[in-house]
């Protein structure tokens, strides 16, 4: 009997607008081969295929948009784009074109966009003494030289996280200072940072808010949010001034969601406090709908 091998393929296929993502796995008997550890297999039209032993989202990730940590001098968004179409592994439109120009536009601001230095943290300024400094001038709107965020939404499977995955992976080699992170991960770190800002300040109280905002600044200058939703009133109420202090101290923010700004946090417990972070989002972010390219 002739000797045969087992391979498992994952086949992802990317639909265009709200047909959602498709996930298939097959086994495939492959007669007289002997697996190749990391292959590639063969691209047909929209679909990639990786092998089982590298399947999962960031090896999928790095089929698509290389290694991380890879030198990205000179990749730009769109040029990774027609290179991913002309390997088979997208098939390009009018539609996604349009998307990712927006992506490109963004792009080239922050090749020349010099952040404003946020106050270094030293031993002797402490996080109780800079709730209370009074000779530290803060930033009241964003800085003139900051470009506006970009808001992605769409439904499920419209390639929001692929076009976060490709916009973070060729930022300019100049943006040192970058976060990418999934929004509820996000919300969960900032919640231990405002916990730990209140013991700070003890019984003298205080906004416990802007020294996270301005932390958060220092660590990144570019902020990618992933799946950005907002559900229950104490993540509302944090986000309203945390995202004023955030783009006010110069981060440009990208997300994507499910929803336009105006549904976020809809029928909500005091709705009304946050409809500032809405009109915010709305003026200082570029708000484009995945299902039209608008």
């Amino acid at each position: 009997m002739k000797p045969t091998s087992t391979r498992t393929v994952v086949i992802f296929t990317l639909r265009r607008r709200r047909q959602p993502l498709q996930l298939r796995v097959s086994t495939v008997v492959h007669r007289h081969l002997r697996p190749v550890p990391g292959a590639i297999t063969r691209r047909f039209n929209s679909s990639l295929a990786v092998e089982a032993s590298s399947c999962g989202p960031r090896n999928v990730e790095h089929s698509l948009f290389g290694t991380r940590g890879a030198s990205t001098a000179g990749v730009t968004p769109m040029g990774e784009y027609q290179k991913l179409n002309a390997s088979g592994a997208l098939r390009g439109d009018e539609h996604q074109t349009r998307i990712i120009q927006k992506l490109q536009d963004l792009h080239d601001k922050l090749i020349d966009y010099n952040p404003p230095k946020i106050p270094e943290l030293t031993q002797s300024n402490s996080l109780l003494s800079r709730l209370f400094t009074r000779n530290v001038q803060l930033p009241t709107c964003p800085p003139k030289n900051a470009p506006n965020g970009l808001y992605l939404y769409g439904d499920v499977g419209t390639g929001k996280t692929m076009l976060m995955d490709l916009f973070y992976k060729t930022l300019p080699g100049s943006i040192t200072r970058k976060r990418r992170v999934h929004f509820h991960a996000f919300m969960i770190d900032v919640h231990k940072r405002v916990h730990a800002a209140k013991i700070a300040m003890g019984f003298n109280g205080g906004d416990p808010i802007l020294p996270v905002a301005r932390d958060l600044a220092n660590e990144a200058c570019v902020l990618c949010f992933d799946e950005f939703q907002v559900t229950d009133i104490a993540d509302a109420m944090i986000l309203r001034r945390l995202l004023e202090s955030m783009v006010n101290f110069g981060v440009v923010c990208v997300m994507t969601s499910n929803r336009h700004p105006d549904d976020l946090y809809k029928n909500g417990i005091q709705r009304s406090s946050f409809v500032p972070a809405i009109e915010l989002i709305k003026s200082h972010f570029e708000v484009t709908d995945l299902d039209s390219g608008t």
